[in-house]
C-alpha cells in the first residue's frame, strides 16, 4: 500500500506539472497579455511545484520504512508543506484568472475557463496529497541504542 501511495503522489505531481506547462503554452499562443498579478502567482506555483518535486525525488520516494526524525522531517513534513503551498498557489491562480476575466470587461473565453479548470484541478490534487500524507499514522519508537559517554555529550533542556 505504501508503494502505491508513493506512485500516486509521483503521478499527481507529474500531472500538476503538466497542468502548469499546458496552461503556459496556451497563454503563449494567445495574443492577450497576462496580468502581472497572475504572472506572479504562476511563478509562485512553479516554485512550489519545484519544491514539491525536490521533496518527492530526494526525500519522500526513497525514504526508508524506519525513519529517523531527520528523515521524517525531510520527507513527510516537507511534502505536507509543499502540498499546502502548491494548493494555495493553484487556488490563487484560479482566483486571479477569474479576476482578470472580470476586469478585462470581455466575456469569459473558453481558454479562460480552461485555465481556471486546470488551476482548480491542480489545487485539488495538491490538497489530496496533503490530506493523504497527513492522515498516514506514524509510530514513534525510542532508539534501540543510546550513545555512550565516550561518543559525545548529550545536552538536555531543563
Amino acid at each position: 500500500m505504501r508503494m502505491i501511495m508513493k506512485l500516486f503522489f509521483l503521478l499527481a505531481f507529474v500531472l500538476m506539472a503538466w497542468l502548469v506547462y499546458h496552461t503556459g503554452t496556451i497563454e503563449a499562443q494567445e495574443t492577450a497579455t497576462t496580468a502581472w498579478y497572475l504572472a506572479i502567482a504562476e511563478l509562485l506555483t512553479i516554485l512550489s511545484l519545484t519544491y514539491m518535486g525536490y521533496t518527492l525525488l530526494t526525500g519522500y520516494l526513497f525514504a526508508p520504512q524506519r525513519m529517523t526524525t531527520g528523515d521524517y522531517k525531510s520527507s513527510s513534513k516537507a511534502l505536507i508543506r509543499a502540498a499546502k503551498a502548491a494548493a494555495a498557489c493553484f487556488g490563487a491562480d484560479a482566483v486571479f484568472t477569474a479576476i482578470g476575466c472580470l476586469l478585462s470587461q470581455e466575456q469569459l473565453l473558453r481558454t479562460d475557463a480552461l485555465h481556471m479548470a486546470y488551476f482548480l484541478a491542480g489545487a485539488v490534487l495538491s490538497l489530496l496529497i496533503f490530506q493523504m500524507e497527513r492522515s498516514i499514522p506514524y509510530r514513534v519508537e525510542e532508539a534501540a541504542e543510546r550513545p555512550s559517554d565516550d561518543e559525545g555529550t548529550e545536552i538536555l533542556y531543563r
